[in-house]
Parts: C-alpha cells; sequence; structure tokens
C-alpha cells in the first residue's frame, strides 16, 4: 500500500494501486493518531492536536510503517496485522486496513516535535527528526516492532548557538554508506544542512559541522549518487524556500559539503529523485 499523512488532523491514510497500476484507491479509513491523549503539547501553538507529518517503511518488514506525529510527540508504529478496532487506529489488517500498534508508540522528548525518520539501511537504526528541538533522536529498531533511545537527543547546533525564534529542523537524509547522516535546520539567515556521523556498531551520531545552505530555509534536500568519474561520494541538492534557489553540493571524502552551483527556483519545497541513473531531479514549488 501507499500512504498519505495528514497534517491538519492528524491521520494516516493508506492507499493501493488498481489492478493495471495506474490508480490509486483509498483502501480502508483515516487512522487517527493521538487518540486519548492530552493537548495541547509543551509548544501550544504546534502541538494543540496529533499532527501526523510523514510515513515511513520499515526496511524488510512490509507490513509495519513509523509515523513521527508533531503534535503529539509521537513516532507511531503503524501495523497491518492490527485487528479492526483495535490500537488507536480505526481498522486493522483483517479487512485490508491498517491501524496503531498498542504499546509500539516512542515517545520522543516532550516538546521535541517529530517530524520526520530515516532507517539505517541494515534496518538496525531510526534517526528521529524534532522540528521543534531542532535536535536528532537515535533509536534501536526491534523486529518485535518498537523503538528504544540510543543515548540523549543530538542538538543541530551547539547547544551554546542562539536559534532564532522561528527556528526548526526540516529534512533528514542518510548516506547510501550508512556513516553520514543529514539535517537541515531552518533559521533564516543562518540556515544550515548539518553532518552528523553514525557509530556503526551502537548506532549513536556525533554532530560534524553545520555547512551555510547558502539561502534561507532549506525545506528539503535530496541527495544525488556520484556522476561519471567525479565526486565519488555524489550530491546534495538544497532547496532554500524563502530565498527561491536550489543549491548543489558534492559530498567529499569525509562526508563534508563543497559547494558546486546553485540555480533559481521558485519557493522550491520538495527535491524527489526521478531517475538516479541520470540523476534526473522533480522539484515542488
Amino acid at each position: 500500500p501507499w500512504f498519505a499523512a495528514n497534517y491538519g488532523d492528524g491521520t494516516v491514510t493508506s492507499f493501493v494501486l488498481d489492478g493495471n497500476g495506474s490508480t490509486l484507491a483509498r483502501k480502508g479509513t483515516h487512522i487517527s493518531l493521538g487518540t486519548g491523549l492530552a493537548f495541547p503539547g509543551p509548544v501550544a501553538k504546534r502541538q494543540e492536536c496529533a499532527h501526523a507529518h510523514a510515513v515511513v517503511p520499515v526496511v524488510n518488514q512490509p507490513t509495519r510503517v513509523l509515523a513521527p506525529d508533531l503534535g503529539s510527540d509521537r513516532v507511531w508504529v503503524l501495523d497491518a496485522s492490527v485487528q479492526s478496532g483495535g490500537g488507536h487506529g480505526d481498522g486493522g489488517g483483517g479487512d485490508g486496513r491498517w491501524g496503531v500498534a498498542d504499546g509500539a508508540a516512542f515517545v520522543a522528548e516532550p516538546g521535541a516535535g517529530p517530524r520526520h525518520a530515516v532507517q539505517h539501511p541494515g534496518g538496525r537504526f531510526v534517526y528521529v527528526l524534532n522540528e521543534l528541538a531542532c535536535s536528532v533522536t537515535a533509536c534501536r529498531w526491534s523486529p518485535s516492532g518498537t523503538l528504544a533511545r540510543i543515548g540523549p537527543d543530538v542538538p543541530l547546533v551547539p547547544v551554546t548557538s542562539a536559534l532564532g525564534p522561528d527556528a526548526g529542523a526540516a529534512a533528514i537524509r542518510l548516506h547510501p554508506n550508512g556513516e553520514w547522516l543529514y539535517a537541515s535546520l531552518r533559521d533564516g539567515a543562518s540556515s544550515l544542512v548539518v553532518l552528523l556521523q553514525v557509530d556503526q556498531a551502537s548506532g549513536a551520531v556525533a554532530r560534524k559541522e553545520g555547512y551555510s545552505s547558502r539561502g534561507s530555509t532549506p525545506r528539503d534536500f535530496a541527495l544525488l549518487p556520484p556522476s561519471a568519474d567525479k565526486w565519488g561520494n555524489g550530491f546534495a541538492v538544497v532547496a532554500n524556500q524563502d530565498s527561491d534557489s536550489l543549491v548543489v553540493f558534492s559530498i567529499e571524502e569525509d562526508g563534508a559539503l563543497h559547494y558546486l552551483s546553485d540555480a533559481q527556483c521558485e519557493s522550491p519545497v520538495c527535491v524527489c529523485p526521478l531517475d538516479l541513473a541520470a540523476c534526473s531531479l522533480s522539484v515542488w514549488s
């Protein structure tokens, strides 16, 4: 199935392709997140209710997905095996619908605001990007369907740094080598793309460096594979929403970002690689 995270009402909807693979049909009803929880959260103006922000497939477990929920400070585990009426959802796998697995939600720090997540290629680790706290949470994923924290949250900027009042984390990507984790931070003219190093044994992450996005509000970015015989670690293409630009960086041997070029693009909000072999992109603005 395919999924849509509905930020406004804090729900997730599942869809399936029809027989010829051309049309998405809604499958089951909305999966409601945050049922029974008290609102607002610590950041009242942003956490007045559940806010589903993304749906992330679980590696090697096609019956499970993760749903970061900014409003409830949760990362919910959605499971196709939840029976109708079970968990916090309104449908289960018995009739083709998904539900929220009881007791499987990961609870973030109060006011953290989970926005997106990525899973390590091996499936053992999950990294949650917290929009409101501007931090990353490293978690260990259990095959039984639960997340467990690995150490304290890692801030995207040094603790002593002063963030603007509207600063917020936006996007997170893991390099195919599993060693370099990148996250973007929207903070006006001080916006960054931050590099974090992944410990392959423990899954813990450590901040290495922050690189100017060379614009304002890096809402999204994509990692692209190498081109011909140059830039063997690939590229990062950053979408600066409020400065109307796409910025291309090469990824160096140590994961560092090196500026290459930029192009004008009106209010870009999403960068999606379409053909990895040809490095073609789709940009939403």
